[in-house]
C-alpha cells in the first residue's frame, strides 16, 4: 500500500530534517503551533521546519500554543492536569479550532484521496 496524502501537526522539530522531509513526495497539509511549548520549543522551530519542506504544502500556523492540538478538556482532566488543558493565549477556542482543524484534514483527504481515483 502506497501513503497517497499525509498531515503533520506540530511535530517536535529534531524530526524533521531537511534530508527526510526531501523524500515526501505526496501532497500534505502542516499544522504547527505560533508560539509552541514543551517538546517543541518557542515554535521558531517549526517554523524552520515548514520553510524547509519540499512542494507546496498546504501550511496553517495555529494562534495558540502545541498544546491546543490536544482535545478539548474535561472539566476533571483539566482540575487534574491544568498544564494540558490551559492554552496559550488565555483565552484560545481549543473547541472551535478542534472543529476547523477536523474539516480542514478531512477536506485535504478527501481532495488528495479523490485525485487518484479519477
Amino acid at each position: 500500500m502506497r501513503i497517497r496524502a499525509a498531515v503533520i501537526v506540530d511535530p517536535a522539530p529534531a524530526t524533521l530534517t531537511r534530508e527526510n522531509l526531501a523524500l515526501v513526495e505526496v501532497p500534505f497539509q502542516f499544522w504547527r503551533s505560533q508560539f509552541g511549548g514543551p517538546g517543541v520549543g518557542d515554535g521558531s522551530g517549526n517554523a524552520r521546519v515548514a520553510e524547509g519542506l519540499p512542494g507546496k504544502p498546504d501550511m496553517h500556523v495555529v494562534p495558540a500554543g502545541h498544546y491546543a492540538f490536544l482535545a478539548p478538556c474535561s472539566a476533571a482532566l483539566a482540575a487534574a492536569v491544568p498544564r494540558i488543558c490551559t492554552d496559550v493565549p488565555a483565552g484560545f477556542d481549543r473547541a472551535g479550532f478542534h472543529r476547523e482543524l477536523n474539516a480542514a484534514v478531512v477536506k485535504h483527504f478527501r481532495e488528495q484521496l479523490a485525485v487518484g481515483d479519477r
